[in-house]
């Protein structure tokens, strides 16, 4: 059968406690790359909005309608499980396989995601596949301890049965109601070279709007 396990990894340092301490730390830049995509994926909206791509009712602000709108393509990406750009999700599945390696495996649509993961000092490749050559720079007893270790840590089993899973993102509504910051938006619809105000973005109670949003920020 097959074998092609793209998503590998190892860490440095098999202790689980501290790799769930680097995780937790690593959580912070999953969820400030997501807020940054986010931002964008608003403004791009607020941009089409503005354009007259989508239809806005009289009452409805540009920043509410655009937020609504990516609400209802996250929430469609979520439960069709399918790759539509607009899934924030990044999960590992941690396999401890013995006392000095554990194994990893990263799920996620965000290029992102990925190369802040392969980033981390703790990170290291440990990917395999068996339909082509292992990579150059490696023997071929190197690469086959790789498929020894996923056979023993996975086999024909589905990863999270074999270890744990831990979710590095927030859930999409989270970061839609009490994460978007108007400031960052206008300046991200501004970079689209569109001519727009705070009070386009907000309506006319723009001022009080504003500081609502700021008050969850801080408490977000």
């Amino acid at each position: 059968m097959s074998t092609k396990i793209f998503n590998g990894f190892k860490f440095k340092n098999p202790d689980i406690l501290i790799i769930r301490e680097q995780l937790l730390e690593f959580q912070k830049e999953v969820d400030a790359l997501t807020s940054e995509a986010i931002h964008t994926e608003i403004a791009g909206t607020v941009c089409g909005l503005h354009s007259g791509k989508f239809a806005i009712h009289k009452d409805e602000t540009l920043l509410r309608k655009a937020t609504t709108i990516l609400e209802n393509v996250m929430r469609e990406a979520d439960d069709k499980k399918e790759r539509t750009g607009y899934d924030h999700k990044f999960e590992i599945v941690v396999i401890p396989l013995r006392k000095d390696m554990t194994l990893g495996m990263f799920y996620g649509e965000q290029r992102s995601h990925e190369k802040a993961l392969k980033r981390q000092p703790w990170f290291e490749d440990y990917a395999y596949w068996d339909n082509t050559d292992w990579p150059d720079g490696m023997t071929k007893s190197e690469w086959n301890n790789r498929q020894r270790d996923w056979e023993d840590a996975v086999g024909d089993d589905a990863p999270s049965n074999r270890g744990f899973t831990m979710s590095l993102h927030r859930p999409y509504w989270y970061s839609l109601m009490f994460r978007v910051d108007p400031e960052i938006v206008l300046q991200e619809v501004e970079r689209h070279w569109l001519k727009c105000t705070m009070k386009d973005l907000l309506g006319k109670n723009w001022k009080k709007i504003l500081e609502n949003y700021k008050k969850m920020l801080k408490t977000a």
